[in-house]
């Protein structure tokens, strides 16, 4: 059952996914399966990590959840433009341990767009919000025959610019 299937995430808008990709893929056996929406200025997603996302006594490792915040910091650039980017630096604080089984929800915010850096920052909490990281990152957009290399190996088609216009009119209607 998807997040939005289930009321986690009302109203809100699906960015594209890449069947293969570790964080976002529904195809890749080891990867982490998530959506992620836009909703209310940020991007936002759920996520229950499985025992093979843990390490010691069922503990998500921590490369997990940086990864989590990579691709949420990451996807925050299509608030403001329509344009993929990849991380230059990321800063992850760990706060407190995630178990697998448990439900976690991540956010990810645009702090500022300087044309040839995106900055971001995201945190992942448990549902009752209990904070467990957070994180910082800057971004560098790729450039556009890049991203057209990227979005044709993704299979999206025009999915990604249909999905920024999506964004825009939500941004309208929020105010």
């Amino acid at each position: 059952m998807t997040d939005q299937a289930i009321g986690l995430f009302p109203g809100a808008v699906a960015l594209p996914r890449y069947s293969e990709c570790f964080v976002c893929g529904r195809n890749n056996a080891t990867g982490l399966d998530v959506t992620f929406y836009y909703r209310n200025g940020r991007i936002e997603a759920g996520f229950t990590p499985k025992k093979e996302h843990a390490g010691y006594r069922d503990i998500v490792h921590g490369g997990v959840l940086a990864a989590l915040l990579d691709e949420i910091m990451g996807w925050t650039a299509v608030v403001s433009r329509p344009v993929m980017c990849m991380a230059v630096e990321i800063a992850v604080r760990y706060k407190t341990s995630a178990k697998a089984g448990e439900r976690l929800l991540a956010y990810g915010e645009l702090v500022a767009d300087k044309k040839r850096l995106i900055l971001a920052r995201g945190a992942i909490e448990r549902e009752d919000g209990t904070v467990l990281c957070v994180g910082e990152g800057k971004f560098m957009p790729l450039p556009d025959d890049e991203q057209k290399r990227v979005i044709e190996y993704a299979g999206w088609g025009t999915r990604f610019d249909e999905v920024f216009q999506r964004i825009q009119e939500s941004r309208r209607r929020e105010g």
